[in-house]
């Protein structure tokens, strides 16, 4: 599949959105295709693309920035997030669990 092809997959409003999400977790999905999956507007496209040992560190980066927590929390359980981004999604992690503990108290 050509990058044309792949960008009008992925903007067409007819593509399953499972098509999308096995192109996500598939390890044999080019790198240059993960990265614009992990800009996709669905969260659950988003969340295999965290969760694929073969996303590039671009993608992870994204994703680290995720307003979904179960996809940043994805990034962190990857086997190939950098210690950059782990550090990064410690404080963020803390950030939420402090959030919590204030809300209860």
């Amino acid at each position: 599949m050509t990058r044309e092809e792949f960008l009008k997959l992925i903007s067409s409003k007819d593509t399953p959105i499972e098509t999308l999400i096995d192109l996500a977790k598939s390890e044999d999905t080019p790198s240059e295709f993960l990265i614009e999956l992990a800009k996709y507007r669905k969260w659950k496209v988003r969340y295999e693309v965290a969760c694929n040992p073969k996303s590039p560190i671009e993608a992870l980066e994204i994703l680290s920035d995720d307003k979904v927590e179960r996809v940043w929390r994805a990034v962190g359980g990857n086997p190939s997030t950098p210690q950059e981004i782990h550090i990064k999604l410690s404080v963020k992690f803390f950030s939420v669990g402090n959030r919590i503990k204030k809300k209860k108290t």
